[in-house]
């Protein structure tokens, strides 16, 4: 096998370890029950635009892979930005309740 490909292949299973690590991860530290369906979610349509961002890159011509990485970067990111704030909203909640119990 030469250097590149090998190369290559360890890249792709380095990747989707660190992503399913992070996945794993970021399910295990959510805050609570909203939060938790928000990252799951978020997983689930990040790797399906991962796979049809690949899809593309194999098969598309130039000028598409670039505008369907870049669609890519696009999703995660608003995706992030959701599960943030479901993850705030959900901390507020729990706020509420702990200030209640306290009285």
């Amino acid at each position: 096998m030469s250097g590149g490909l090998m190369g290559s292949v360890v890249g792709v299973v380095l990747g989707v370890a660190g992503g399913a690590i992070g996945a794993y991860v970021g399910c295990r530290r959510s805050s609570g029950p909203r939060e938790r369906d928000a990252v799951a979610r978020m997983v689930v349509v990040i790797v399906g635009a991962a796979v049809l961002a690949l899809i593309a890159g194999l098969y598309a011509p130039p000028v598409h892979r670039v505008v369907a990485f870049i669609l890519l970067a696009v999703i995660a990111f608003v995706l992030n930005r959701h599960c943030a704030s479901a993850g705030q909203a959900s901390a507020e909640k729990g706020a509420g309740k702990a200030e209640t119990r306290g009285q």
